[in-house]
């Protein structure tokens, strides 16, 4: 499936993770689960205003923060200096970041 959000930019196949589709933005590769682009959804629905400022916010943080490292204590290192190192730590370790993404998500939208 494509991510209209995302379609301007070239796609990355990756054999381990064939259900999620990747994207390449500069050197980097990013991922967009399905359950993450489910709650992408959901927001653009609820809160039109503010879609593209998330979908900006998501292209720039993977341009520009996440790294991949030989060993936890350095990744820890570097992503505390992030953004949002909560979503950092979800993606070294494998994790769903929708929660963590929706905590921030929901705490911008009341302020």
């Amino acid at each position: 499936m494509e991510y209209i959000e995302f379609s301007n930019l070239k796609q990355y196949k990756d054999k381990e993770y064939s259900y999620v589709n990747a994207y390449m933005i500069d050197d980097a590769i990013f991922f967009i689960e399905p359950n993450f682009y489910t709650q992408l959804v959901y927001f653009k629905e609820y809160y039109k205003d503010k879609y593209n400022d998330l979908i900006n916010a998501i292209l720039d943080t993977a341009r520009k923060q996440y790294r991949e490292f030989d060993t936890d204590k350095e990744a820890a290192l570097y992503f505390k200096t992030c953004d949002y190192p909560q979503i950092m730590f979800c993606i070294r370790n494998g994790k769903n970041v929708r929660e963590a993404i929706w905590n921030i998500v929901k705490r911008n939208i009341t302020t």
